[in-house]
C-alpha cells in the first residue's frame, strides 16, 4: 500500500454529542407502544378499544417528547448555540471564565482558544447518570485541543461554589441547569453564577425554555438590565449583562 494510500487514525475529542441512550430508549419505547397500539386497535373489539388508545397516547407523548429532547441535544445545535455565545462574549484573552456543568468540556474548551492569558475552569459533578460526561475525558479533550494549560477542571457543587465573589468576566453554562433538581436548586445555581460574576461580565446560558424563563427571571430580580435573547423556540440562548 502506498503511502498516499494510508490512512492514519488522528485521537479526536470526545463530546458525547451523539443522541443520548436514554433518549434513544425513550423514542424506540414511543415506537413500540405505538405500533402496539394500532394492532391492538385493529383486532382487538370496539368495547377493548381503550386499551388500544392507552397504547397510542403513551406512544405519542414519548414521541413528542424525545423529539423536544433531540431539539435540545442534537450536535447542530448545540454546535449554533455554542458559536452565538462565544460570538457575543468579545474575548480579549485575558478572561477569567467559568463553565458551570461543564461535563466534558465542550463549551469550557472552546472559550479557552480564546484566551491567551485568562484561564477557563469548569465546574461539574459528576455521576453515573451523566450521560457518559467525566472529568478524566475532559481534561484528555483538553490535551487534545491543546488548552489544557488554559484551564482547570473542578468537582463542585454549583449551588455552592468555593469561588469569591466577583472572580469571573464570563460566567456560561450549556444544557446544565435541567439537571440541577427543582426550581429551588436551579434558582440557588444562579444566584451563585450572579455573585462569582465581575460587575462588568456577562452570563451566557443555553438550556430549555423553562429553564432560561427562569434564569431571566432571577437576572432582573439581581438588577441585570440588558438580557439579549438569540432566538429558538423548545431552547433559548441568552447573554446577560448588568
Amino acid at each position: 500500500m502506498s503511502q498516499q494510500n494510508m490512512t492514519i487514525d488522528q485521537p479526536t475529542p470526545n463530546y458525547k454529542l451523539e443522541i443520548p441512550d436514554h433518549l434513544q430508549h425513550l423514542l424506540l419505547a414511543g415506537f413500540a407502544s405505538g405500533v402496539i397500539g394500532v394492532v391492538m386497535w385493529m383486532v382487538l373489539s370496539e368495547a377493548q378499544r381503550l386499551i388500544a388508545v392507552i397504547f397510542l397516547v403513551v406512544g405519542v407523548t414519548a414521541g413528542l417528547v424525545g423529539i423536544l429532547l433531540w431539539m435540545v441535544t442534537n450536535q447542530g445545535a448545540r454546535l449554533n448555540a455554542r458559536r452565538k455565545m462565544m460570538d457575543t462574549a468579545a474575548w480579549r484573552g485575558d478572561e477569567q471564565v467559568l463553565d458551570v456543568g461543564c461535563g466534558n468540556g465542550f463549551l469550557m474548551l472552546e472559550a479557552a482558544k480564546h484566551l491567551t492569558t485568562g484561564k477557563a475552569i469548569g465546574i461539574d459533578l459528576w455521576q453515573e447518570t451523566s450521560g457518559g460526561q467525566k472529568d478524566q475525558t475532559a481534561w484528555r479533550n483538553a490535551q487534545l485541543e491543546g488548552v489544557s494549560d488554559k484551564v482547570d477542571v473542578q468537582n463542585v457543587d454549583a449551588r455552592r461554589m468555593p469561588f469569591e465573589a466577583g472572580t469571573f468576566d464570563v460566567v456560561m453554562s450549556s444544557l446544565a441547569l435541567h439537571h440541577m433538581g427543582s426550581n429551588a436548586d436551579r434558582e440557588r445555581a444562579l444566584q451563585e453564577m450572579v455573585r462569582v460574576l465581575k460587575p462588568d461580565g456577562v452570563i451566557l446560558l443555553y438550556d430549555m425554555l423553562p429553564m432560561i424563563n427562569q434564569s431571566q427571571a432571577v437576572m432582573r430580580q439581581k438588577g441585570f438590565k440588558h438580557i439579549h435573547n438569540m432566538g429558538g423556540v423548545a431552547m433559548k440562548v441568552i447573554a446577560a449583562r448588568r
